[in-house]
């Protein structure tokens, strides 16, 4: 059986390996010194390094602006404005234009039934005369109630001075309609039932104007337009006391 092989130990030889080797150390107060002396060093080189944990987060650039925008944003405003501008002036516009046009209707509308009063006491082509007594006015107003299918009011202006001559159903513009024509003395009015629809007009219907000299005032109740219009020599607060009587 072969020797086992001799160990030796030299603390001259092993420093010397060591030395070869790398392995030597530096005395920690040496290491204190030149890491304190490098610090001072950078100080005042200005080569002092924060640390990427300690340096404000940049901006994602998918989220920055454009540099474009920035030189041009003025413009960009300016543009903006002026499409908001132009927006509204148009909404006003357009809701001028709407509300000249419903004016209009309105117009027409008072304008036909101011000329169905002027037809007089009903003698006139298309007049239907209602069948019931003009001495009855529930009867009257039970009648034109049942043909035209909507409330027609009771009237009875007897004890105001005016006589009712004529009582009929008849046409204003395309709507149909029932009339009850009037005279006091030289006077004369007209009380015009029509479809509620056919005033356009937003509201609670009730009016007093004057068209071509005559007083029209009207109110809607029960699906119908209800007006009274007097001839020129009748007084507005005539055709509005009646008015007032009508709805009581």
């Amino acid at each position: 059986m072969a020797d086992q092989p001799r160990q030796f130990d030299d603390p001259e030889l092993k420093a010397a390996v060591r030395k070869l080797r790398g392995g030597h150390t530096i005395r920690p107060d040496l290491r204190e010194l030149v890491v304190r002396r490098l610090a001072e060093l950078r100080v005042e080189g200005g080569d002092i390094q924060t640390p990427r944990s300690r340096l404000p987060k940049q901006p994602d650039s998918a989220t920055t602006w454009p540099s474009w925008l920035g030189q041009r944003w003025p413009a960009i405003a300016v543009i903006v404005l002026l499409m908001i501008g132009g927006a509204l002036g148009y909404r006003h516009h357009r809701r001028t234009q709407e509300a000249k046009a419903e004016q209009a209707r309105v117009n027409t509308l008072l304008a036909e039934i101011v000329a169905v009063h002027d037809l007089g006491n009903g003698n006139t082509p298309g007049f239907e005369p209602l069948a019931a007594p003009l001495s009855d006015a529930r009867s009257l107003a039970a009648e034109a109630t049942g043909k035209l299918g909507r409330p027609v009011p009771v009237l009875d202006f007897t004890p105001r001075g005016w006589t009712l001559d004529a009582a009929g159903l008849c046409t204003v513009g395309t709507a149909r309609a029932v009339r009850f024509h009037f005279t006091n003395r030289t006077r004369s009015l007209s009380v015009i039932s029509i479809p509620a629809s056919a005033y356009t007009r937003t509201g609670s219907g009730q009016f007093q104007v004057v068209v071509s000299g005559h007083p029209v005032v009207g109110y809607i109740s029960s699906g119908s337009l209800i007006s009274v219009v007097g001839d020129t020599a009748c007084a507005m607060g005539d055709t509005v006391a009646l008015r007032d009587a009508i709805r009581q």
